[in-house]
């Protein structure tokens, strides 16, 4: 079994213009953010971490820690990790963003792995295939 969460910029126009709201971001991830120039590619970081977010904190109940406090980086193959105030967090993620649409998902198991796109349905060109 695995758990998802999608976060829509229509529910948070600060995330949609590419600025995270006070208490969202620890330091290392405000340093990311602010080396961030364009603000697309802020708008989409900014829509997986507070997928993430909110993620881990229905995943770990009533006594999640505060947004701030859960940071989520990524390792240099590019897979994301959580980080907790008190250590890494047991379970892989994995995060996906597309236009004003972040996701992300994790196992319910520590043993397990899982990954996640999201993807606009559309039409394709046949020379695609």
């Amino acid at each position: 079994m695995f758990h998802h969460v999608l976060v829509r910029g229509s529910e948070y126009p600060t995330l949609a213009a590419g600025e995270a709201w006070p208490g969202l971001l620890g330091p290392r991830e405000e340093a990311i953010l602010a080396a961030l120039a364009f603000p697309a590619r802020r708008r989409k970081w900014l829509l997986g971490r507070a997928a993430a977010k909110r993620l881990v904190r229905e995943m770990l109940g009533p006594h999640a820690p505060a947004e701030a406090a859960i940071t989520v980086l990524n390792r240099p193959s590019g897979e994301p990790y959580v980080f907790l105030d008190d250590g890494p967090w047991a379970l892989p993620s994995s995060l996906s963003h597309r236009s004003a649409i972040g996701l992300a998902a994790a196992p319910s198991a520590a043993g397990w792995r899982i990954g996640a796109d999201v993807e606009t349905v559309e039409p394709r060109d046949r020379a695609l295939v």
